[in-house]
């Protein structure tokens, strides 16, 4: 496995199925309930709803379409070149172990229109109060080879200095030799 910072990349040359998984943690919520409180859970996982979405684009990072539900798998659009990249259903609280979200891949099925694949990673409210990546304990995105179950690469984007509410994590980017991943670890700034 690869642990990627931010510019680096990998080749995926030679891999026809991929997933990419996103996963979160967020610090857990203080309470100021004193010593009991701690011994009797005061600080307990706080349910946070992010979202792992693709973009799709040209060569140039223009999205295919020209709808979001054109270009984008997400939660509420789950699939594009039907069946060849699929997004695995919306996880709401980010709590547990492993990938809360994913979306998988067929690499060798991608038209060739499609030239990048841009991942983002959302974050939204807990529990009312205001969401960003500072108050993450655990982001990251990696991929994984479906077809042997080994991850190849992983990106975390735990320590990105941002108070955005949305982040670019990497892109699939083609070549004349192939796919490779990126990691960009950009924020995006809403207005």
């Amino acid at each position: 496995m690869n642990i990627l910072d931010v510019g680096e990349s990998i080749r995926l040359d030679g891999y026809h199925k991929i997933r990419a998984g996103f996963e979160w943690r967020v610090y857990p919520r203080q309470y100021s309930g004193g010593a009991l409180s701690s011994l009797l859970g005061g600080d307990k996982p706080e349910p946070v709803d992010c979202d792992g979405s693709a973009i799709i684009c040209h060569s140039d990072g223009v999205p295919l379409g020209e709808s979001y539900m054109d270009c984008c798998v997400y939660f509420d659009n789950q699939t594009a070149f039907r069946p060849w990249i699929i997004h695995h259903g919306d996880n709401k609280t980010g709590i547990g172990h492993g990938d809360d979200e994913s979306i998988s891949i067929e690499m060798d099925h991608i038209p060739v229109i499609v030239g990048r694949i841009i991942f983002t990673f959302d974050f939204f409210k807990a529990g009312g109060h205001k969401m960003n990546l500072g108050r993450m304990k655990e982001v990251y995105i990696r991929l994984v080879d479906e077809e042997e179950e080994e991850e190849l690469c992983r990106f975390d984007l735990t320590d990105i200095d941002t108070g955005a509410k949305a982040i670019i994590c990497g892109v699939l980017d083609r070549d004349e030799n192939g796919w490779r991943f990126i990691a960009l670890g950009e924020p995006v700034e809403s207005k």
